[in-house]
């Protein structure tokens, strides 16, 4: 009698904890991710070089978790392109991917660090070669505030864009999650702006 009661309770002791892990894995978002719908990408021309920005929104009510800024300009062959990443405050990024296209040779493109900090990804050309993209898998602390990254541009070195009138593309692709010990909500968000060399 008594193997059985402790049999029982081995036994039920197991089953508490796989359906703790199993809630765990459910609310920490690990299989639930909520796809960010992009707003209408505005373009804001009384800027120098001009300035353009796109809204991610969740939910019903089409609420702004998240912006994606690009503030370019140029002087000298040496073409600047700020990218801002917002975000809601309670959200962390997690990872994020940054994409030009075309963009040739990727030798064009350096990321600008301040104080000769190391930065926390890598620039490589795109898988057939005709863009850049800069990646980081896990921001870590960059990811609890606004992302700012300065690019340089030397416009002499391109080979796919011969004059200011052409465009590039800017894929924007980041996931992000509300801070706290459990991360229930999961978010992606991805979509593309064009902005032109000035």
């Amino acid at each position: 009698m008594k193997t059985k009661t402790k049999a029982w309770l081995v036994a039920a002791a197991v089953l508490v904890v796989l359906l703790g892990v199993l809630a765990y894995i459910l609310l920490s978002g690990r299989y639930s991710t909520q796809q960010l719908s992009q707003a209408e990408v505005q373009e804001h021309p009384e800027v120098i070089g001009g300035s353009y920005a796109s809204d991610f929104l969740a939910g019903k009510d089409g609420s702004r978790v998240a912006d994606a800024y690009v503030v370019v300009g140029s002087y000298d062959n040496i073409c600047s392109i700020v990218v801002s990443i917002w975000h809601k405050e309670g959200t962390i990024v997690d990872e994020i991917s940054l994409e030009f296209n075309p963009l040739q040779p990727p030798e064009a493109l350096a990321l600008v660090t301040p104080g000769g900090y190391s930065p926390l990804g890598q620039l490589q050309s795109t898988s057939d070669g005709k863009g850049v993209i800069y990646s980081i898998p896990d921001t870590g602390l960059l990811g609890t505030g606004t992302m700012n990254f300065q690019f340089l541009l030397r416009e002499d070195m391109l080979g796919s864009v011969t004059s200011p009138a052409d465009q590039i593309s800017l894929h924007v692709d980041f996931t992000m999650h509300r801070d706290g010990g459990l991360k229930p909500t999961r978010q992606h968000a991805e979509g593309d702006i064009y902005f032109k060399i000035p």
